[in-house]
């Protein structure tokens, strides 16, 4: 079986990094079941966090060596983390791998985002994605 990966920010489709999905398989649009904080600097990124929010994400069947490159991408382990998480799609709850950081770091600015889209990202151009990254 290939690998089920769940994308956010600058992979998602019409985003700058989606091109490194271009041979993987767009299976869906996934809520996850847990809740994360947003942060931000140049480029979006995750933390799981228990007074987070859940996010959207899209869900994409990718081969090793997809993944091995979007490891680089994604810095992992170093950078980023990958793991396991679960998404709830309008078909069943699957697991996917999510890249995110562990904790806050202070390379980002971290909110605990309201019911509506966060002025930072309005500013950077990132509106596109960021209604459907909050529920």
């Amino acid at each position: 079986m290939e690998n089920i990966v769940a994308v956010y920010g600058t992979l998602k489709q019409g985003h700058g990094n989606h091109y490194y999905l271009t041979d993987s398989e767009f299976l869906g649009k996934g809520v996850s079941l847990g809740s994360f904080l947003l942060g931000h600097s140049s480029f979006p990124t995750v933390v799981p966090h228990k007074n987070g929010v859940p996010i959207v994400v899209e869900l994409y069947s990718v081969s090793g060596r997809t993944l091995m490159q979007l490891d680089r991408l994604e810095g992992v382990p170093t950078f980023y983390k990958r793991d396991s998480f679960s998404f709830r799609t309008d078909k069943e709850t699957i697991p996917a791998i999510l890249y995110f950081m562990e904790k806050p770091n202070g390379l980002f600015s971290w909110e605990l985002p309201e019911k509506k889209v966060p002025h930072w990202w309005t500013k950077k151009g990132w509106k596109p994605w960021v209604k459907e990254i909050l529920r």
